[in-house]
């Protein structure tokens, strides 16, 4: 039976390698420690750089861990995981959790792409009971570097379609920036022609007040 979901848990790394939506991976890696392992629980938490942490990013359920939890970078656990860069039993790190969660947590499995901790795989206990093999955690071991892969080229899909939405918002806002400038001109161009005829009527009016100014005196229509 182990060596069954081994083998399915290999056959669907090609199925991650094809998903180029980080949401939908993470999806399918919760699915399938659920379905195929057959464990309790699934969580993982992804890196996250701007806020200097790993945050909650998908769970089999909210029992174990509150939506939108992040861990910081200097947590005990995160040093561990970077120290030992191995799937971690709980006997390694039961002192890393509170009471309540270990009975949850069976085994924490981290992603790596060379020095950098892409995220981390929180796993629970297999529903039969039975306990994580040395073959479990070699298996683990080498789909934790397929499963870092897969989140990899997610994220640079991802990082690759706000780079061109980006630059077509830029073009659109140039586009319209030239369009608003050539518009402009053609109203400068028209206000110039008014401009000039204003300034025409101006001059008439100055003239026509030296040669009648009495005329104008007298007429209170005319000097209005």
């Amino acid at each position: 039976q182990q060596r069954e979901y081994q083998r399915k848990l290999n056959d669907s790394v090609v199925f991650m390698l094809r998903e180029h939506n980080l949401d939908r991976l993470l999806r399918l890696i919760i699915y399938g420690m659920k379905n195929i392992i057959k464990i309790d629980y699934a969580a993982i938490f992804l890196e996250d750089r701007e806020k200097d942490c790993f945050s909650l990013r998908a769970a089999s359920t909210d029992m174990v861990f509150p939506a939108g939890l992040s861990i910081p970078y200097d947590n005990p656990t995160v040093e561990l995981l970077k120290e030992h860069r191995r799937p971690l039993l709980l006997e390694e790190m039961s002192h890393l959790f509170h009471i309540d969660t270990n009975r949850k947590i069976k085994m924490i499995v981290p992603s790596f792409t060379e020095n950098r901790l892409l995220g981390f795989l929180v796993m629970g206990e297999k529903r039969n009971k039975m306990v994580y093999t040395q073959d479990d955690l070699q298996i683990f071991e080498l789909l934790s570097h397929q499963t870092a892969m897969a989140i990899e080229n997610c994220i640079f899909m991802e990082e690759r379609k706000k780079t061109q939405e980006r630059l077509f918002q830029a073009e659109k806002l140039a586009f319209i920036g030239g369009m608003a400038e050539g518009v402009a001109h053609q109203i400068r161009n028209r206000l110039n022609h008014f401009s000039l005829g204003s300034r025409q009527i101006q001059h008439e009016i100055a003239d026509f007040l030296k040669t009648h100014g009495d005329l104008v005196s007298r007429n209170p229509a005319i000097r209005e």
